[in-house]
């Protein structure tokens, strides 16, 4: 077993568009794995484990870029940037003084829908949609909770049916949810 990719302690891999391995662990952040020849060679990015040491999902949007969610909110990067400098990440995490922030920090599911839309599931704030600000640069977080309908704040996976709507499972059952109301 390699022992430089996270202990072994791996919680999310992930294939990108460009046939790279980024794997994510749970305790030493995050892992980028190519074999070389018949050598398996792997680079850390320690300036995004200061911010997300422990990667629970992974997922690549539409547009390229790639989305860490952990127990530390989520970290946001186009691949190739990161690449060239370890600090080309956005990190989101929970702000008590900013409502629009993510509501919980432990980010365990993180889904794109067929409208782009991307959802965080999370360990005790329910479902967060990440939204563009008005300029653009920035995410900001709308929130959907039991009180909106969900059967529990901690949400375990998300995938959407042929209709548009999501399915949630929950800690408590499954809620189908209606991204239009």
């Amino acid at each position: 077993p390699d022992k430089t990719a996270g202990e072994n302690n791996i919680y999310a891999i992930l294939r990108d568009t460009k046939g790279r391995m980024w794997v994510g662990t749970f305790g030493n952040g995050l892992f980028l794995c190519e074999w070389t020849g018949d050598r398996l060679i792997t680079r850390d990015f320690p300036a995004l484990a200061k911010s997300q040491r422990q990667i629970r999902c992974l997922m690549q949007d539409r547009s390229g870029k790639i989305w860490a969610g952990g127990e530390n909110g989520v970290a946001i990067f186009e691949p190739e940037r990161l690449l060239q400098d370890d600090n080309a990440f956005e990190w989101y995490h929970f702000d008590r003084n900013d409502p629009s922030s993510l509501n919980n920090n432990i980010v365990k599911t993180i889904f794109e829908d067929s409208q782009a839309r991307v959802w965080l599931g999370t360990a005790g704030g329910g479902l967060n949609l990440a939204v563009k600000d008005s300029l653009g640069d920035r995410v900001r977080f709308s929130h959907y909770s039991i009180d909106k309908g969900l059967t529990n704040n901690v949400v375990q996976a998300i995938v959407e049916d042929d209709h548009g709507f999501l399915w949630i499972s929950t800690e408590s059952g499954l809620s189908r949810f209606n991204p239009t109301d």
